[in-house]
Protein backbone atom coordinates (compact mmCIF):
# COMPACT_ATOMS: atom_id res chain seq x y z
CA UNK A 1 0.00 0.00 0.00
CA UNK A 2 1.30 3.43 -0.91
CA UNK A 3 1.52 5.76 2.05
CA UNK A 4 0.66 9.43 2.28
CA UNK A 5 3.10 11.88 0.75
CA UNK A 6 3.95 15.51 1.43
CA UNK A 7 0.94 16.97 -0.39
CA UNK A 8 -1.86 14.83 1.06
CA UNK A 9 -2.43 13.26 4.47
CA UNK A 10 -3.87 10.03 2.99
CA UNK A 11 -2.70 7.09 0.93
CA UNK A 12 -3.15 6.50 -2.79
CA UNK A 13 -5.97 3.98 -2.35
CA UNK A 14 -8.06 6.52 -0.45
CA UNK A 15 -7.42 9.19 -3.07
CA UNK A 16 -8.45 6.79 -5.84
CA UNK A 17 -11.67 5.74 -4.10
CA UNK A 18 -12.72 9.32 -3.36
CA UNK A 19 -11.82 10.56 -6.84
CA UNK A 20 -13.71 7.69 -8.49
CA UNK A 21 -16.75 8.51 -6.37
CA UNK A 22 -16.56 12.19 -7.19
CA UNK A 23 -16.10 11.40 -10.89
CA UNK A 24 -19.50 9.67 -10.76
CA UNK A 25 -21.00 13.09 -9.93
CA UNK A 26 -18.92 14.76 -12.65
CA UNK A 27 -16.15 16.22 -10.48
CA UNK A 28 -12.70 15.53 -11.89
CA UNK A 29 -10.58 18.22 -10.24
CA UNK A 30 -8.01 17.98 -7.50
CA UNK A 31 -8.84 16.49 -4.14
CA UNK A 32 -7.73 18.90 -1.47
CA UNK A 33 -7.86 18.13 2.26
CA UNK A 34 -10.19 20.87 3.50
CA UNK A 35 -12.71 21.47 0.72
CA UNK A 36 -16.23 20.37 1.61
CA UNK A 37 -17.00 17.14 -0.21
CA UNK A 38 -20.58 18.29 -0.74
CA UNK A 39 -19.20 21.31 -2.63
CA UNK A 40 -17.55 18.82 -4.99
CA UNK A 41 -20.85 17.03 -5.61
CA UNK A 42 -20.95 14.32 -2.94
CA UNK A 43 -24.58 13.59 -2.10
CA UNK A 44 -26.32 11.03 0.10
CA UNK A 45 -26.30 8.33 -2.58
CA UNK A 46 -22.61 8.69 -3.38
CA UNK A 47 -21.79 8.97 0.34
CA UNK A 48 -23.25 5.52 0.94
CA UNK A 49 -21.32 4.09 -2.00
CA UNK A 50 -18.08 5.63 -0.78
CA UNK A 51 -18.70 4.41 2.77
CA UNK A 52 -19.12 0.83 1.54
CA UNK A 53 -16.05 1.13 -0.70
CA UNK A 54 -13.92 2.40 2.20
CA UNK A 55 -15.15 -0.34 4.54
CA UNK A 56 -14.30 -2.97 1.94
CA UNK A 57 -10.95 -1.53 0.88
CA UNK A 58 -9.65 -0.99 4.41
CA UNK A 59 -11.44 -3.93 6.09
CA UNK A 60 -13.10 -1.64 8.62
CA UNK A 61 -16.63 -1.12 9.88
CA UNK A 62 -17.98 2.38 10.36
CA UNK A 63 -19.76 2.29 13.74
CA UNK A 64 -23.37 3.47 13.83
CA UNK A 65 -22.55 6.13 16.42
CA UNK A 66 -20.21 8.03 14.07
CA UNK A 67 -21.82 11.18 12.69
CA UNK A 68 -21.70 10.57 8.93
CA UNK A 69 -22.19 14.26 8.11
CA UNK A 70 -19.11 15.18 10.14
CA UNK A 71 -17.11 12.22 8.88
CA UNK A 72 -17.75 13.09 5.23
CA UNK A 73 -17.38 16.87 5.70
CA UNK A 74 -13.95 17.04 4.04
CA UNK A 75 -11.43 14.57 2.68
CA UNK A 76 -9.23 15.29 5.71
CA UNK A 77 -12.07 14.47 8.15
CA UNK A 78 -12.94 11.33 6.22
CA UNK A 79 -9.34 10.13 6.16
CA UNK A 80 -8.92 10.86 9.89
CA UNK A 81 -11.85 8.55 10.64
CA UNK A 82 -10.63 5.83 8.28
CA UNK A 83 -7.10 6.01 9.71
CA UNK A 84 -8.38 5.85 13.29
CA UNK A 85 -10.57 2.84 12.52
CA UNK A 86 -7.69 1.08 10.78
CA UNK A 87 -5.64 1.40 13.94
CA UNK A 88 -8.41 -0.36 15.90
CA UNK A 89 -8.47 -3.42 13.62
CA UNK A 90 -6.73 -6.35 15.38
Amino acid sequence: MVQADDRTPWDEQFETLVKETLASVNYTGELTPDVALTDLGLDSFTTVGLLVALETAYDITIPDEIQIVDMFATARALWATVAALRMEVP
